[in-house]
């Protein structure tokens, strides 16, 4: 039987798709054959980035800058016809302007089943947006979210029934086995004791001055933090490094190739977020059997099974992001069984076999893509 066509319809992929979300639609994308579908992408907006991918076929560039242009209604007529000439059956948006808009197109096909995404907790909605945006969850089939915790935020906030959505966690590519570090990482490696490996983008809600402020609680630890990532706040965060004195002691790598490497020589991870729907950097920490420090905050509860496969401390409180690294630091054997536990327990939700079965379920595909 064939392949069940899918159109997936996005705001845009930012230069780099460094974001969680676009990554996971990358991965998504990649393993369509594997759950059963055969991808259409469309884009309202474009990026370079678009350009530099291996697309299976052109994704359609709608070149619509806003839902308020007076292109709107070209947009949804050519979206329309794609539908109709190539028999799309399933539409999945991502982004908020791409499920406004699904919205429409659902009410222009209404043979056309509608799959949303929610990635995150929704804190950026608010007014007629939200309400726009919780009208489509209504309509559509399915919304799918990454983690318990937006499922309950959106029957809370949005109104939408529980039936409705369907928890489809992050999907983890195994790495090609970790090439050697440079010759950075060696020398952090000699100098420090131990290594604590934060991968994040540089933002304020990724909880990174809590960091540093646990930092300076922990001087007196022979440990090293180690920051993976950029996200715009590279340079501030450097000044405040600097300024602070604690350059010998927190080093700020900006974005890297070889994440992989740097987790294969960490001792622990931290992930210090103020707020998170699911975090894909902490199921790497997972698959790499590092002992994790976490908030307890959005979908960080549910990936280390409630503290049984990691540290779980308050959110926006140095002192206790500081005194869960004490502990670690502090209790050898514990690292280890944490360790063992998390990757454990990853490898039960998370892997490219247990993701796509979810998805050829969600999108109703047999094995090999046949309608069940």
């Amino acid at each position: 039987m064939p392949a069940k066509r899918v159109l997936f319809l996005l705001d845009c992929l930012y230069q780099g798709a460094g974001g969680g979300s676009e990554r996971q639609f990358l991965k998504l994308y990649r393993h369509a054959a594997e759950i059963g579908i055969d991808p259409y992408v469309a884009f309202l907006r474009t990026e370079a980035v678009h350009r530099q991918l291996d697309w299976a076929r052109p994704p359609l560039q709608l070149q619509l800058k806003s839902l308020r242009s007076p292109a709107l209604p070209l947009v949804l007529w050519r979206l329309k016809r794609l539908v109709s000439r190539e028999r799309i059956e399933v539409l999945h948006t991502l982004f908020d302007d791409a499920t406004l808009c699904g919205g429409l197109l659902k009410a222009l096909c209404p043979g056309l089943r509608l799959i949303c995404s929610q990635r995150n907790l929704g804190h950026a909605h608010s007014g007629l947006r939200k309400r726009l945006l919780g009208a489509v969850f209504r309509r559509g089939e399915q919304v799918v979210v990454n983690a318990r915790v937006i499922a309950h935020m959106l029957e809370a906030e949005y109104g939408v029934a529980p039936q409705r959505t369907r928890v489809i966690p992050n999907m983890y590519e195994a790495a090609p086995a970790a090439r050697p570090g440079g010759a950075d990482l060696h020398a952090l490696r000699r100098r420090h004791g131990m290594l604590a490996v934060v991968v994040a983008n540089l933002r304020p809600v990724k909880g990174i001055d809590d960091l540093l402020a646990a930092a300076r609680q922990t001087a007196d630890l022979d440990l090293g933090y180690v920051l993976i990532g950029d996200g715009g706040g590279l340079a501030s965060y450097r000044r405040e490094v600097a300024a602070a004195g604690l350059q010998a002691r927190v080093h700020l790598l900006g974005a890297r190739d070889d994440v992989p490497a740097w987790l294969a020589m960490a001792d622990l991870a931290i992930l210090p977020s103020r707020s998170e729907g699911m975090s894909n950097a902490l199921v790497e920490y997972m698959f790499a059997g590092l002992p994790i420090v976490a908030t307890r905050v959005g979908g960080n509860v549910e990936a280390l099974d409630g503290g049984r496969c990691g540290v779980l401390v308050a959110p926006r409180s140095p002192a206790g992001l500081a005194a869960g690294i004490r502990a670690l630091v502090d209790d050898p054997p514990r690292r280890a069984r944490l360790g063992r536990c998390a990757h454990r327990y990853a490898e039960g939700r998370y892997t490219v076999s247990r993701v796509s079965a979810a998805y050829r379920r969600l999108y109703r595909c047999g094995p090999a893509g046949s309608p069940r």
